[in-house]
């Protein structure tokens, strides 16, 4: 990115300083404040980059607790949180209960560790898909089978392999041969990133559309 190619003053916008006229207190002061700005940057920088992943339409944080975020409807079946729709995701998305969620209007879905508390994982993956847009991102964060917490946390309903995600996705399903199994999930995702970092498994997904799919899906 450009911006690791500037000097730090330049980062932080800030004039260049003669570090000549400081004592060493002075010196470490600065370093330590500019060290500091610098961390506050580059969170601006991955917010700016992760905001960018989901459009500039209606956004979904799904399972939200508390950690509600600016700019997206935040849905938790949890009164206390204060979310900004109350519902069980067991039931799918509320479409029909608030026209908040319509057909087609949906650019960004964040699910962070919620997808393991549903026992209705595909009708809810199929809801998904169709409030989402063509080429709306889903950001999915899950514990993978190979965490401790996976099967420890007594809350947990269901597991996440390497593979869990791509039954999903048409394109991955065949390349598979996952076809085998005659799965026909009335949706489609395209597999844009996936990693595993600590027991997390951490997907990003697209919708993936077409003219004949949203018109079966309105029908």
């Amino acid at each position: 990115m450009r911006w690791k190619r500037l000097k730090l003053n330049q980062i932080l916008k800030q004039p260049e300083r003669d570090l000549s006229k400081l004592n060493e207190i002075q010196k470490r002061d600065l370093a330590m404040k500019g060290i500091e700005d610098l961390i506050e940057c580059k969170k601006d920088i991955n917010k700016k980059e992760f905001e960018e992943h989901f459009g500039d339409g209606i956004k979904l944080n799904l399972g939200c607790g508390n950690k509600k975020m600016e700019g997206f409807i935040n849905i938790d079946s949890r009164e206390s949180v204060k979310p900004d729709i109350v519902w069980d995701l067991e039931k799918g998305l509320p479409i029909t209960s608030t026209e908040q969620l319509p057909i087609d209007s949906v650019t960004g879905v964040y699910a962070s560790h919620i997808f393991e508390h549903i026992k209705n994982f595909i009708p809810l993956m199929e809801d998904i898909y169709r409030v989402c847009k063509n080429g709306a991102k889903v950001y999915a964060i899950v514990p993978i089978y190979t965490s401790t917490h996976a099967f420890s946390d007594p809350t947990h309903v269901r597991y996440f392999g390497d593979y869990t995600f791509q039954y999903f996705s048409k394109g991955k399903f065949k390349e598979m041969n996952l076809d085998k199994f005659d799965y026909d999930f009335n949706c489609d995702f395209r597999i844009i990133s996936q990693s595993i970092n600590d027991g997390i498994m951490t997907v990003i997904m697209e919708v993936v559309k077409c003219q004949e799919k949203k018109k079966k899906m309105k029908e």
